[in-house]
């Protein structure tokens, strides 16, 4: 994955997203700042949340609103 500025972990409904508001589209969630781009990682989800309302895991820029990388959930 590529580095850059303030990535963010975002779960998005949305299942192949490509703007930023595809993104951040009405149910989304921020997770967590990205650890990392080398490896794996694991976040801590809140508790209570509904995976089958997410279908994308995305790492966003926040400062420039995109999105680096798009991974589905199956």
């Amino acid at each position: 994955m590529t580095n850059g500025p303030d990535l963010r972990v975002i779960l998005s409904p949305n299942a192949n997203p490509e703007s930023s508001s595809e993104v951040l589209e009405a149910g989304f969630i921020e997770v967590s700042k990205l650890k990392g781009n080398i490896g794996k990682e694991s976040y801590p989800l809140p508790a209570g949340i509904d995976m089958s309302a997410f279908n994308s895991v995305v790492s966003y820029c926040k400062p420039f609103r995109v999105a680096f990388a798009v991974a589905p959930l199956n």
